[in-house]
């Protein structure tokens, strides 16, 4: 069955879910441990070590505030397009807004 062209969750990510030269090995313990509290204003950046968590590809590089906490992860209302959306991120894939 050679010719079909797989559609999966991380498919057309290999460039952009990569690190950069200097970010390679393992990720620090404090951007897994971080909290975040409701309305504080974040972007979504996508950590390609840490695989639970990750948002879809489109919302990477947005940026959106943070609704609830869900379990170990957060609800991020964000702006695409028109559309208002929330999108379910786990801390390592946060970045604070400053």
């Amino acid at each position: 069955m050679v010719g079909h062209k797989h559609h999966g969750l991380h498919s057309k990510t290999r460039h952009a879910r990569k690190k950069g030269i200097r970010e390679k090995g393992m990720t620090p313990i404090t951007t897994l441990l971080r909290k975040f509290n409701e309305g504080e204003s974040v972007h979504i950046s996508v950590n390609p070590s840490q695989h639970k968590g990750q948002p879809y590809r489109r919302f990477h590089g947005k940026t959106g505030v943070i609704v609830a906490k869900q379990g170990r992860a957060y609800l991020v209302q964000i702006k695409d397009q028109n559309a208002t959306k929330q999108v379910i991120v786990s801390a390592p894939h946060l970045k604070r807004q400053v």
